[in-house]
């Protein structure tokens, strides 16, 4: 079989733009219900950027 072992920067910013749609569609989601059960979204908002605060130091330690 002949594999592509390399990706054309279209194919890769296409797989970039769909990762951030769903993340954007799952975090509009989440806030949505979380905001049903009586968050305050801002507070929300703040925490999940914290959140990802935290993420992003742990992806830069592993780098």
């Amino acid at each position: 079989m002949d594999y592509q072992t390399t990706a054309s920067t279209s194919e890769v910013l296409e797989k970039q733009h769909d990762c951030h749609k769903a993340a954007e569609a799952a975090l509009c989601s989440m806030l949505k219900m979380l905001e049903s059960y009586g968050f305050d979204r801002t507070e929300v908002v703040l925490s999940l950027a914290d959140a990802i605060d935290d993420q992003i130091l742990l992806i830069a330690q592993d780098a």
